[in-house]
């Protein structure tokens, strides 16, 4: 019966993983995870690095950079396999459970998975993760507020900058019926200022043009990015009529700030470097308070196989970066994960850029103690608190062992086999995972596959 129950199978039922008074299966297919599985005690903290050194640099990293505000650099190093996904992924979600403040968001992590050929492209991807509507939406926030501000100064009396869009919206109001001659009032109370969105929305359905706004908010967005270089003004009209305009439009001008070109009335009028684009953003986050901006970049030895046979142009790449580096060294700091081989390289043809990155860490192979620890931490996070049996259960030492041959010390690769091997466990009715049942993992495998292949079918 036991030969019987260590064969795979084809799907017969679903896994019980409640005989082990487990709530699912805490190993991830993929190898990596951002968090535990959702429900468990606590699905917003992320499992540990498997390494503890390693995790004690990355909270080490965390601090330094948050109590600091000020640029910290760290490169993750690894071969395939090592876990270096999964340590970007673990920063990216530790920054998420940090609160500083309850009333508002001061931390953001930009995860990317792996950097385009170009900075300014590589701009563009952090940009567009951030998100268009996120950006939209606090410069309306901005625009209002200061358009709050200008209407309450001299005990009530408008301000110039106040009145001309005052004045533009009743000369409007007499030529629409239906406008709504208060306008001003209304997108300057405390509610619409908080929900800025709404705000636009009451000016279009109150028949007025939200472009009347356009003069306005150049200036009130200049104040942020920098009243004294055209470049700055020149933004500042493109990023305001970005904020006013239809959807459609909002859209072509948000891609057309990000390839580089400033447009005003439909023509060029400046060109703009990824470095520039992304210190005027930083200006923006940082008036609306987010006080830490991470770029969380896998995958950076990309850039070697990108340009293998340019190695002029990869210098240049990497120039530019530190150039980047050096323009924001205030609130902002850059996380990269690369193989040793391409990190030698990038150091023999660019060693100013290396050196911006004070923390090097490197993630060695994994050992018996570490899956044995990884293997039970994880187990904790799902199993019942009265289970009566081994932490392990149901993997055995022998077992452990085994898929530490198995593995060869590769993060990824354990991960997966140990969802697999509990996935059996649970799928045929083993009371425990044995050296003999690691053993047959390739067959094991060829099963899960094959079950979740038919899963999907059937339920698609």
């Amino acid at each position: 019966m036991s030969d019987e129950r260590n064969r795979p199978i084809l799907r017969i039922s679903r896994p019980d993983y409640g005989r082990w008074k487990l709530k699912g299966n805490p190993f991830p297919i993929a190898g990596v995870t951002r968090c535990p599985i959702v429900g468990t005690a606590d699905s917003s903290t992320p499992y540990p690095l498997i390494d503890p050194i390693m995790d004690s640099e990355v909270h080490g990293f965390i601090s330094e950079t948050l109590e600091g505000k000020e640029y910290g650099g760290m490169v993750v190093l690894g071969e395939w396999g090592a876990g270096k996904t999964y340590a970007l992924r673990y920063i990216e979600t530790l920054l998420g459970t940090i609160k500083t403040r309850p009333d508002a968001e001061e931390i953001l992590a930009v995860y990317i998975e792996r950097p385009a050929a170009t900075l300014q492209d590589l701009v563009a991807d952090i940009c567009n993760h951030i998100g268009r509507a996120r950006i939209a939406n606090t410069l309306l926030e901005l625009i209002f507020s200061d358009l709050a501000r200008e209407v309450s100064k001299d005990s009530g009396e408008m301000h110039s900058r106040a009145t001309r869009v005052q004045q533009e919206y009743e000369l409007a109001a007499k030529s629409q019926l239906f406008a709504d001659k208060n306008i001003i009032n209304r997108i300057t109370a405390p509610d619409a200022v908080l929900n800025p969105s709404t705000a636009l929305s009451a000016i279009r359905t109150s028949g007025h043009n939200p472009m009347l706004l356009f003069d306005f908010a150049k200036e009130s967005i200049s104040m942020v990015l920098g009243p004294d270089r055209q470049l700055a003004l020149d933004v500042s009209g493109h990023l305001a009529e970005l904020a006013l305009c239809s959807h459609d439009r909002a859209a072509r001008l948000w891609q057309t700030f990000l390839s580089g070109r400033v447009v005003s009335r439909e023509r060029t009028i400046a060109t703009i470097s990824g470095q520039n684009i992304w210190s005027f953003i930083m200006r923006i986050l940082n008036h609306i308070g987010y006080t830490m901006v991470y770029w969380l970049i896998d995958e950076f030895e990309e850039l070697e196989y990108q340009q293998q046979r340019r190695l002029s142009s990869l210098r240049a790449f990497l120039a530019e970066m530190r150039d980047l580096i050096d323009a924001n060294l205030a609130n902002f700091a850059l996380v990269l994960a690369s193989t040793p081989s391409s990190w030698d390289l990038y150091r023999d043809l660019n060693p100013p850029f290396v050196s911006r990155f004070v923390r090097t860490v490197p993630l060695p192979p994994n050992t018996v103690a570490d899956l044995k620890r990884m293997i039970e931490y994880r187990l904790s996070f799902v199993r019942a608190s009265d289970w009566p049996g081994s932490s392990l259960s149901p993997f055995t030492e022998d077992a452990i062992k085994a898929l530490g041959r198995e593995s060869d010390g590769n993060s990824r690769v354990a991960v997966q086999s140990c969802h697999i091997l509990l996935w059996h466990a649970a799928t045929v009715g083993l009371d425990e995972i044995t050296a003999e049942t690691v053993d047959k993992l390739s067959e094991i495998s060829h099963t899960f596959l094959l079950t979740r292949d038919g899963g999907s079918r059937h339920d698609h």
